[in-house]
């Protein structure tokens, strides 16, 4: 224990010494974050006075332990109305009725109804599947609930789209049926969101005042998606055009790279027919994200509720953040909370590892973080990245550091073999890579026979559960493979993967090969 305590501390140090060198990166080449800030805290002055006096009425709830996820909600709506206001009264010059904001009003109120139903939805199909199906002595985090029951609802649309009866009521039908069927679970979450919240009582100031920041980012973030349309350049060629066409056309799109996230997205577009449901939902994936590292940061780091409250805070003012949240809206916050519910499951597969578990208790937790994996994976390919982290760390905590280098360096040598660097451009680079992928895959298998040799029957179980977490991770990514398969003549395996593209390829190997053919 005393050996880990240097390791600890200079692990920290680390830690900050990078997230000081990536801040002081972005500030210094992009300049407009700069200007970003500045536009953020005139906003908060305009509507100061606002704040603090609902800040002194939560205050006063929170002493008492009376907050609840209702009280925020209409905090947040109070910013957001508020903010909004105060901004056509003082600086707008177009033209407005009271109809008009009436309207605005009540259209938010329905988009926050829709989240809120979808999410108590994939609460339920994910409880029910953890606590009656899969493990039903234990209890997981919720961000993992939900998470589940997004996953169902991403492969059940893909099967409507496949079926081509992608209509309202098919939409509707898919994502509400689990309110309905679980409707006990419904009640007890409808009547948890007015009860005063588990750790409301043991907040200090600190912690409150970080709670109304967090808020308040969010009711700023959230007025940027009521748009006809997106800001950023990405999202309207792409992460938002692609739902918007999936809907028109009532079918999965030909080509392009897995789209899970867009399929969800889709699916709002659908129901609703607004542009705002489309960013909204790229939106919704900041609020997912603030509750999954909230949850990291009590149940596996276990942080002081104020202090996991803090660094959600400094995560959701930070200019990449609130960019991707408000004017980018692709799906890389979506993407980030898959991985923090698959991170989430594959620290509660450890802790399992290492007390007494059950067969039944490991396979499960295995299936989950490879179902959470594969499904990130078909939002986005660089996910591939954080399912063999997950797996390295599974194997260090199973037996020890020279486990890990060995799982480390097989995951360099797969990655080579299979050529997932090309995705990048960077095998033009690599002009090793033929020796180099060799050796990785021989360093990696010599470390891991020394890390098992002595513990013959926990390595056996490791490279089960290992296997387990491939093996669920392609299970649910199949269906894009299969897609991709149907529409690609004797394609290779990263188109397989990644698809094809609707546009001319450029990367730095066709780059570097057309020059030389100019050169001829």
């Amino acid at each position: 224990m005393n050996s880990d305590k240097p390791t600890a501390i200079w692990l920290k140090v680390l830690a900050v010494v990078w997230m000081v060198w990536v801040f002081l990166d972005y500030w210094f080449k992009h300049p407009l974050y700069a200007a970003s800030f500045g536009n953020t805290f005139i906003a908060i002055a305009i509507i100061h006075g606002m704040i603090l006096t609902i800040a002194g009425v939560i205050w006063v709830k929170l002493a008492r332990g009376q907050v609840s996820w209702f009280s925020l909600i209409v905090l947040f709506f109070a910013l957001l109305w508020g903010g909004t206001l105060v901004n056509l009264v003082m600086y707008s010059k177009v033209e407005y009725t009271g109809l008009s904001v009436l309207f605005y009003m009540l259209r938010t109120l329905c988009f926050i109804g829709l989240l809120t139903g979808l999410t108590v939805s994939a609460y339920n199909v994910g409880s029910y599947l953890v606590e009656s199906i899969l493990i039903p002595s234990e209890k997981l985090a919720s961000s993992v609930y939900i998470a589940l029951g997004l996953c169902v609802f991403m492969i059940l649309i893909f099967i409507v789209l496949l079926l081509n009866i992608f209509t309202w009521y098919v939409i509707l039908l898919t994502i509400a049926w689990p309110l309905l069927v679980f409707y006990r679970r419904t009640w007890r979450s409808l009547k948890a969101l007015s009860q005063p919240i588990p750790f409301s009582n043991k907040v200090c100031g600190v912690g409150i005042v970080c709670l109304l920041f967090i808020v308040l980012i969010n009711a700023l973030t959230f007025g940027h998606t009521l748009s006809p349309y997106p800001v950023g350049f990405d999202a309207q060629n792409y992460y938002i055009n692609l739902p918007k066409l999936i809907t028109e056309a009532a079918a999965l799109q030909t080509g392009y790279q897995p789209y899970n996230w867009s399929l969800l997205q889709a699916a709002g577009y659908g129901l609703t027919g607004r542009v705002e449901m489309l960013l909204i939902l790229s939106w919704y994936g900041l609020v997912l994200v603030q509750w999954a590292t909230y949850e990291i940061g009590c149940r596996v780091m276990k942080l002081r509720p104020e202090i996991a409250l803090m660094a959600v805070t400094l995560f959701s003012y930070m200019p990449s953040v609130t960019t991707q949240a408000s004017q980018e809206l692709k799906v890389d916050l979506g993407l980030t909370f898959m991985l923090l519910a698959m991170v989430i499951s594959g620290f509660s597969l450890i802790q399992n590892l290492l007390s007494k578990p059950t067969r039944q208790s490991m396979v499960a937790l295995a299936v989950i973080v490879g179902v959470l994996g594969g499904i990130a994976l078909g939002i986005k390919l660089t996910a591939i990245i954080a399912i063999l982290a997950v797996i390295a760390i599974l194997w260090y905590h199973g037996l020890g550091r020279m486990a890990f280098v060995g799982v480390f360096f097989i995951c360099l040598a797969l990655v080579f073999f299979v050529q997932l660097d090309t995705r990048a451009g960077l095998r033009v680079y690599h002009d090793s890579v033929a020796w180099l992928q060799i050796v990785s895959l021989f360093v990696g298998i010599g470390c891991l026979f020394f890390a098992v040799k002595e513990h013959v029957r926990k390595g056996l179980k490791l490279i089960y559960l290992s296997a387990v977490i491939v093996m669920s991770s392609s299970l649910v990514f199949t269906p894009w493979m299969l897609k991709n398969y149907s529409e690609i003549q004797n394609p290779s395996f990263i188109q397989l993967l990644n698809g094809t593209a609707h546009g001319p390829v450029f990367n730095m190997k066709s780059i570097d090969r057309n020059l030389k053919k100019k050169d001829r």
